[in-house]
């Protein structure tokens, strides 16, 4: 929960500590709450995650060193991130801290506007972080401030890995988009680690998704994934072969598919999983 003494390593809704977020939401398939958003460019945030990442990453890497040649083929890679962002999988509403002490069933249900940004069509964060980060410390919070953050905050997490040792082609991260033509797809572009998206309207071929693409089309890394990946609807074994098949190509690394409780039983999915396994 809120601390007061952490009001510089949460996320702010202006750009003095003073609106310090107290709480934040989240809707992964329902709305709920959740612990205030971290300032991503806190010093403190920034070495909490490189003492607990190195503890990670130096485990994996001592286990792939251990791996015959024969094997390594076990360790498809390394994802830091989860669709990295401000304002949008963590959310504030208006108002938010005044329902800190009330009730959860007294919040008001929110529906975002995602091509609003930066806001996403609820209050506007990410001033901690661009304060802390020193792009500004008044007038309007931009799209690009809010992009170069996250850029640095992944990257900061890309090298973190990095220096334990394991190559690039095995590092990626999760960068967040969800709006046609949005920034925010550039922001994993690095020197450290190979960039990831999220696809489910265009699982059945990423190539589709024409922002994931232009952005990748600027990286020098040797892959790209699909990190969080879902065909959706009633699909055939066909049609699961072809979007993966589709989202294993032009360097695509690693397909990682969500909701997998839905997809164990579904003998299409499974069926398709395996032809392509042979």
């Amino acid at each position: 929960g809120y601390n007061p003494a952490n009001k510089n390593n949460v996320e702010w809704y202006d750009w003095t500590s003073d609106a310090a977020i107290k709480i934040c939401w989240l809707n992964w398939g329902r709305q709920m709450r959740w612990k205030p958003a971290p300032n991503i460019m806190s010093q403190a945030y920034i070495n909490a995650c490189k003492t607990e990442l190195t503890k990670a990453a130096t485990a994996v890497k001592a286990w792939y060193d251990n791996l015959p040649e024969d094997k390594k083929y076990l360790l498809a890679g390394v994802v830091v991130g989860w669709e990295t962002s401000i304002g949008a999988n963590l959310f504030y509403i208006p108002n938010g801290n005044s329902y800190l002490d009330k009730p959860e069933a007294n919040d008001p249900n929110i529906v975002r506007n995602m091509d609003m940004i930066p806001s996403r069509g609820v209050q506007t964060t990410g001033y901690a972080a661009v304060s802390t980060a020193g792009l500004a410390s008044s007038g309007t919070l931009t799209e690009a401030m809010v992009t170069e953050v996250v850029r640095r905050h992944l990257e900061n997490l890309s090298k973190t890995v990095f220096d334990t040792g394991l190559p690039r082609s095995l590092i990626f991260n999760h960068c967040g988009g969800w709006a046609k033509g949005e920034t925010l797809y550039s922001a994993g572009i690095n020197q450290y680690s190979c960039p990831g998206w999220s696809f489910y309207g265009d699982a059945g071929n990423p190539a589709n998704d024409l922002t994931a693409m232009q952005a990748l089309a600027k990286s020098d890394a040797p892959y790209w994934a699909a990190i969080e990946w879902l065909l959706q609807g009633n699909k055939t074994q066909a049609e699961w072969a072809a979007a993966l098949t589709n989202s294993i190509s032009n360097n695509s690394r690693l397909v990682c598919i969500y909701n997998w409780s839905d997809i164990s039983s579904n003998t299409a999915a499974l069926d398709a999983i395996k032809s392509l396994n042979k």
